[in-house]
């Protein structure tokens, strides 16, 4: 077997396999064998059809093709780790010609890297301390979260939780979505368009209300700036009354002394959620101004396709996670998913050229992971799932350990860096 390797337009790789006769034979048969064994041939056993017999029955054509897979599952591979070739995705394959046996094998390959001047990149570390107005934000959201309910007969007011029927109309003509019956509104929460909750203050339960507004230039944009007719009945009024903040308060939440250890606990905890804000900030200005010092060879179209297709899977995970169903999601922002893709083509290339820069500071620096680190993370989720047999064959797969192999890769780069660039 010969081969030869060239570079080609487009960030790709062209592999050219040439076979000797012999190899061709050898591969010939194989591909025979493998498609007697679902041949089904009179008077002959499957599995058993001799090979004569077998080539009769296929088209020559299709006999070369099989005999081009069944060379290039053996040879390719092969020829990837001996010449050390970055290569991305499955190759496409093309015979050539079936005499001499020549296949040409074109995959991508991941791009050269030059990493410029990236020493000269500085971030500088921000200061964080967390005010007293942060810490009573959350306290209040965590009185709120607690919150007692009466339902009074008096007009309402800011801070009462109302139930409302409403419909809105554009130009007379109802809006298609714009009617609601018993809507739960905390007037003051800003859960409706502005100026809408205003009109309510003062309402008392059984009235009815006509007024107009005008939909924000933040909103919709089928509807920013539109002006909006509206009539509400306003059928309840709860008034609304928070706990306390008292020692037996603060103790039926959790494990606390009392309202000053409460108090403490809160602002230790706000301060380690800034600090992890902090480090998140410093790594992506880190990594995204080594991006704009670095050079980029030819970046494969299936990176760039992969990295959008996994940024419309987060997106779609984090929307039904929520509770909104992402049918209902895409209505609302009047796109499809191949309109999200083609959004997400600028932070999608931003994204594979930071996973790029990290692979070329991992090889550069000789900051890969080694096996036993992997091993060790590995152990640590096993003995976490406790024997659970999906999730036991899962987390000893290839897949999973080149996962982990990767991430932990990433730590240690990102780590080395900041060491060098954060001020």
């Amino acid at each position: 077997m010969e081969h030869q390797i060239k570079n080609i337009d487009g960030g790709k790789v062209q592999i050219t396999i040439t076979l000797t006769p012999e190899e061709k034979t050898k591969f010939e048969l194989r591909a025979l064998r493998q498609a007697g064994s679902e041949l089904d041939i009179k008077g002959f056993r499957p599995g058993h059809i001799p090979d004569d017999v077998i080539k009769k029955q296929l088209d020559p054509a299709a006999l070369d093709q099989e005999t081009m897979w069944e060379a290039v599952k053996e040879h390719y591979p092969k020829l990837v780790a001996e010449m050390n070739l970055a290569v991305v995705g499955q190759p496409t394959l093309a015979l050539q010609s079936a005499e001499p046996f020549v296949i040409h094998s074109t995959v991508s390959k991941l791009p050269e890297v030059d990493l410029g001047k990236w020493e000269k990149v500085k971030i500088k570390r921000q200061e964080i301390k967390v005010d007293e107005a942060e810490v009573n934000k959350v306290i209040e959201q965590i009185r709120d979260g607690r919150v007692s309910e009466a339902a009074v007969i008096r007009p309402a007011k800011l801070g009462d939780r109302v139930e409302i029927d409403f419909e809105v109309s554009l130009g007379g003509v109802a809006m298609d979505g714009g009617k609601q019956v018993k809507y739960p509104v905390i007037l003051g929460a800003g859960q409706l368009v502005p100026g809408f909750e205003d009109n309510l203050v003062g309402l008392n339960s059984g009235e009815e209300k006509k007024f107009e507004l005008t939909f924000p230039s933040s909103y919709r944009s089928d509807l920013a700036g539109k002006k909006a007719q509206v009539w509400v009945k306003l059928s309840q009024v709860f008034e609304r009354t928070l706990p306390e903040l008292t020692d037996d308060f603060v103790k039926s939440l959790g494990k606390f002394a009392g309202t000053q250890d409460f108090q403490d606990k809160l602002r230790e905890n706000l301060q380690e959620e800034k600090n992890i804000q902090e480090e998140q900030r410093l790594e992506r200005e880190m990594l995204e101004a080594i991006v704009v010092q670095a050079k980029f060879g030819d970046i494969p179209e299936v990176l760039l396709i992969n990295e959008a297709e996994t940024m419309l899977h987060e997106l779609k995970h984090g929307i039904t996670e929520r509770g909104v169903e992402w049918s209902q999601y895409l209505q609302s922002i009047q796109k499809d998913e191949e309109g999200l893709k083609k959004e997400f083509s600028t932070p999608a290339t931003r994204r594979v050229k930071v996973a790029l820069i990290v692979r070329t500071f991992a090889n550069q620096e000789n900051l890969a992971t080694d096996e036993m680190a992997v091993e060790q993370e590995i152990v640590h989720s096993l003995e976490h799932y406790g024997g659970d047999e999906r999730m036991t064959t899962q987390l000893n797969s290839d897949d999973y350990r080149s996962y982990v192999q990767q991430v932990l890769t990433n730590r240690r780069v990102i780590e080395w860096l900041k060491k060098k660039l954060v001020e």
